[in-house]
């Protein structure tokens, strides 16, 4: 079955069946604006987490993945933080004039297909197309690379502002760096 980029959601005739590599991602039938039912690795539902309290607290999932769907993954709640990058690197690797990006714990990221690494940069082996920044308590997300527009994802940090294009504004609220943070 053909990979829909960027018609995840949109698709209604039946089941979504991702294959790429070794990895096969399977959804239910038709959705009508509900999420895909997700496991865990022993079949139970997840999809809203316990709160301190006793009560249930919803627990928010994001979907996303490479160009031509053979890597695919999902995100369990929000991110810790928020970030533009217009370092040389990011610049370079991203095409653009910078990187959107966000970290979550590591153990909020579900992966399906094959990724390949190049000095850090985690992308597809297929399409070429970048997806994330893996460290082993951290995942780094191309906010691009989500099937959905982060329209909520707000940069709270804004690194290696020197190099920002000097027609772009800076984020309002953002905290500025000139270079990495120290």
């Amino acid at each position: 079955m053909k990979a829909y980029r960027g018609a995840w959601r949109r698709r209604t005739d039946g089941p979504r069946v991702l294959r790429g590599g070794s990895a096969t991602l399977v959804t239910g039938g038709a959705w009508t604006g509900a999420e895909p039912t997700l496991a865990d690795g022993a079949g139970g539902p997840v999809g809203r987490m316990p709160e301190p309290g006793g009560g249930a607290l919803a627990l928010r999932v994001r979907f996303g993945g490479c160009l031509c769907g053979a890597v695919r993954f999902e995100l369990r709640g929000e991110p810790m933080r928020v970030g533009l990058c217009h370092c040389e690197d990011c610049r370079k690797a991203s095409g653009g004039l910078a990187l959107h990006f966000a970290d979550w714990p590591r153990a909020a990221l579900r992966l399906t297909g094959e990724l390949r690494s190049h000095a850090g940069r985690s992308f597809c082996p297929c399409c070429g197309g970048r997806v994330a920044h893996l460290s082993p308590e951290v995942a780094q997300i191309n906010l691009g690379a989500l099937d959905d527009p982060p329209n909520d994802l707000v940069p709270d940090h804004e690194i290696w502002t020197v190099r920002r294009e000097p027609w772009l504004p800076p984020v309002l609220g953002a905290q500025q760096w000139p270079r990495d943070p120290t």
